[in-house]
């Protein structure tokens, strides 16, 4: 388990969105996506009636790189 899982392990944790399941999930867990990264995804995902969880990663990850200052999302990396 690395560090960042590891401090993400209380599920009282504030970093972690406990709507999440699946891939939003255990991106939430590493630390790799903000709690408001999965709940942008989620909404977006209702709203437009999407249930592909691989789509919504690809939307909580936009949303994270326009959080962090980007303005595209590099797939590759």
């Amino acid at each position: 388990m690395t560090a960042a899982v590891e401090a993400l392990a209380d599920p009282g944790d504030a970093r972690l969105a406990r709507s999440a399941v699946g891939l939003l999930a255990e991106f939430n867990a590493a630390g790799v996506l903000d709690p408001s990264d999965v709940h942008v995804a989620e909404r977006v995902a209702r709203l437009g009636g999407e249930t592909d969880e691989r789509v919504l990663l690809a939307v909580a990850l936009a949303v994270r790189a326009v959080r962090l200052g980007s303005v595209c999302v590099d797939l590759g990396a």
